[in-house]
């Protein structure tokens, strides 16, 4: 089914970082479930409900934070899963291949990847989307992650000038930002989809894992020149040095200071996983 197989990818985080040393509240977990369909290797992906309080209308893979009682990122990521759309827990047709090495947020939380192989597609007939969480439920092709020109084969994607895909390029879309002490880059990489965008944290763990099941670079740049390597900001983020909104050397009237604290306060009110959570990225205006 792979090109390559994703479970012989090695675990490359150093123990001392492993996010187990941080409390529950400061973890989370994303499944990211694969399957084929008509030749082409395609992930699960959702769109957040409209109507929730933080980042309403944004594509997220599956998953959301950690409960106490959870004994593993496996078991968070089935769990929220089972939460969002109704994939049944238990399922004899879905294979957990890896746990990949974890993405931090400015947020200072933890995400781990669960990647997982869905080879039953019959199941997808059966998820529902929950009201509450959750607007749409799609697919995208995974090589698409690593050449986005895939994506002109693909049929229904989002009109261009529209609310899901308003910016000037066709396909693809990508800009910069700060991140801890300024001297660092993000790049927010944006993919053209069915529904909106494909961007943030879930562009991000998309890219990595299409790097592993393909054994090859993306056809363009998508880490800045300044790009601060995510074991580090997992680093930051055990030892407690991840800076916040007011240590950041940004203008008091930075859009991104503002839309950073904004979100900050969200999640001080229950904040959820989703797709423009970034690793150490101070979140787009």
């Amino acid at each position: 089914m792979f090109p390559t197989d994703l479970r012989a990818f090695p675990c490359i985080l150093c123990s001392a970082h492993h996010p187990e040393s941080l409390p529950s509240r400061r973890l989370g977990a994303v499944l990211v479930l694969l399957y084929e369909r008509e030749g082409k290797i395609r992930v699960l992906l959702t769109t957040r409900s409209k109507r929730l309080r933080s980042h309403p209308g944004e594509v997220a893979l599956p998953g959301g934070r950690s409960d106490d009682d959870d004994i593993s990122p496996i078991r968070t990521a089935l769990r929220e899963a089972n939460e969002e759309v109704s994939l049944p827990l238990g399922c004899p047709h879905i294979h957990v291949l890896r746990i990949l090495p974890p993405f931090p947020s400015i947020y200072s939380l933890v995400v781990t990847p669960v990647v997982s192989v869905l080879n039953d597609t019959s199941i997808l007939t059966q998820l529902v989307p929950n009201p509450g969480e959750v607007d749409d439920i799609f697919d995208h092709p995974l090589e698409a992650f690593l050449d986005y020109n895939i994506m002109n084969d693909e049929p229904n994607l989002s009109p261009q000038d529209s609310e899901n895909w308003h910016y000037p390029e066709e396909l693809y879309n990508q800009n910069e930002h700060p991140i801890f002490d300024g001297n660092h880059m993000y790049r927010n990489n944006r993919f053209r989809s069915t529904s909106m965008a494909v961007k943030g944290l879930t562009s991000s763990i998309m890219i990595f894992v299409a790097e592993i099941a393909f054994n090859r670079k993306p056809s363009f740049q998508h880490l800045s020149a300044l790009h601060l390597p995510f074991g580090e900001s997992v680093r930051a983020i055990v030892e407690g040095k991840l800076m916040r909104p007011s240590d950041l050397q940004l203008p008091t009237t930075s859009p991104y200071r503002t839309r950073l604290q904004d979100e900050i306060s969200a999640e001080e009110g229950g904040y959820t996983l989703d797709g423009s959570m970034t690793p150490g990225v101070v979140p787009e205006a």
